[in-house]
């Protein structure tokens, strides 16, 4: 469908939004076809009988769709646009809005009827009425036409079919009549662990620790200056054999590594700390015969935590794969291929992890969304393994996750709490880089 900038994944709420989606109807191309989800036309007149019926017609229409698909476009909600087509937009003459929620309503139904509202929006100077209908659900009734106009009788039931409002044939009366007879299905689920789980690391570190790391590093790098006398060897010989820097342009290379390093060490304890992380995988159990679909469950971890799926979601996230590297200490004999030709500090071009899911880490705490899936009757899905760490204010206390799951076929939310230990030793600087690949030398 070419409605350009429109998001078909959520509803439209805000009037930004509505602006957006009217400037996207009126860009599309001419002929561009209706769904059963939109309709538009010009030439309104929000004041006629007859054209309220004519809305109230189309209103019906989209309340009387199928759940299920319904919710496949826009959250399920339907718009339609008064007064825009593509590349047309003659607008409508603004109406106060209890005469046309009376005006329309005589026709749909007021308290009893579909559930709608409406905004007024500007398309190049014009004002353009859209409707919002709400996404029909399991247990509505079949909503029917409530007074009469010209051809159209009480009574009568509309659908949309094939992107315009008819009739409804007698196979959609026995799906609306099925719709009504559906209870509203309540999500029942339960979410646990799928193995005993172990503490969470815990990291920790001060600004003044980071301080006396850089500190120290620069300390090293500078103690050779101290002892060593300079051999003030010259050209082709003295590049590849002898120290061809002056204190002062050694010192300034210290400075940058210093800097550079430290700004780059917190990083790498997080993914230092990602390598030795515990994996946690959790469990959705499903309470019912009934098969629930795109089962969505999200994590809220609150506090100081940090998550990812796996090393490459880490590195992908922090950007960081190793320190700089340092600087040839002075007056060390330097080989041609060898350390003095090392790369400088550049961050890795890293690739995305696939689609497993989605994690936001902040300052404020987690939230992690796994991928949908399905949970047959009776049976269980787990989600991806995930790695986590925690603050070092959270050491030998416990970590509170809130979670909740709502399915694509099925009313409402569950919502509950786990808690997970965390380690009570607490992991700093020295402990984290205490490998060799963090010899940088």
């Amino acid at each position: 469908m070419a409605l350009i900038g429109v998001d078909f994944n959520r509803a439209v709420f805000t009037h930004p939004e509505r602006k957006a989606l009217v400037e996207a109807v009126f860009s599309a191309p001419p002929g561009e076809p209706e769904k059963d989800f939109i309709k538009w036309k010009s030439g309104y007149d929000l004041r006629s009988p007859e054209d309220q019926c004519k809305l109230a017609r189309h209103i019906l229409g989209f309340a009387n769709r199928n759940p299920d698909q319904a919710a496949n476009v826009f959250g399920g909600s339907a718009y339609l646009i008064c007064g825009v087509e593509p590349g047309d937009s003659n607008g409508v003459e603004k109406l106060d809005a209890a005469d046309l929620v009376q005006g329309i309503g005589r026709y749909t139904g007021t308290a009893a009827g579909p559930r709608w509202d409406f905004d007024y929006v500007d398309q190049g100077g014009r004002d353009v009425l859209v409707i919002t209908i709400e996404r029909p659900l399991w247990g509505d009734p079949i909503r029917t036409l409530q007074k009469g106009f010209g051809a159209y009788v009480a009574g009568m039931v509309f659908i949309r079919r094939h992107g315009k409002t008819e009739q409804a044939d007698p196979s959609e009366i026995r799906m609306l009549e099925l719709r009504s007879a559906r209870h509203k299905q309540q999500l029942e689920l339960a979410v646990t662990w799928s193995s005993s789980p172990q503490p969470v690391l815990a990291v920790g570190w001060s600004q003044q620790e980071l301080t006396n790391w850089g500190e120290q590093e620069r300390d090293k790098l500078l103690e050779p200056l101290a002892r060593h006398q300079v051999a003030g060897t010259t050209g082709l010989f003295g590049m590849l054999y002898g120290e061809t820097r002056t204190p002062e342009e050694y010192r300034a290379q210290v400075d940058e590594y210093v800097k550079v390093a430290s700004d780059a060490l917190p990083l790498r304890l997080l993914l230092k700390a990602a390598e030795r992380a515990h994996r946690y995988r959790l469990e959705i159990q499903n309470l019912t015969e009934r098969n629930f679909e795109a089962t969505r469950l999200e994590l809220v971890l609150r506090g100081g935590a940090f998550a990812y799926f796996d090393l490459s979601d880490a590195r992908f996230e922090l950007k960081i794969d190793r320190l700089p590297t340092r600087p040839n200490l002075y007056g060390i004999r330097r080989d041609f291929l060898g350390s003095a030709w090392k790369m400088p500090y550049i961050p890795s071009s890293f690739v995305a992890a696939p689609p497993v899911g989605w994690i936001e880490n902040k300052q404020g705490g987690v939230h992690i969304r796994f991928a949908d899936q399905d949970v047959r009757p009776r049976g269980s899905a787990t989600t991806v393994d995930w790695l986590l760490i925690a603050a070092g204010q959270a050491a030998g206390k416990a970590i509170s996750i809130e979670w909740s799951a709502t399915a694509k076929n099925t009313e409402g939310r569950v919502e509950g709490e786990l808690q997970l230990p965390v380690d009570a030793e607490m992991h700093g600087i020295g402990d984290l880089l205490d490998s060799a690949d963090d010899d940088t030398s």
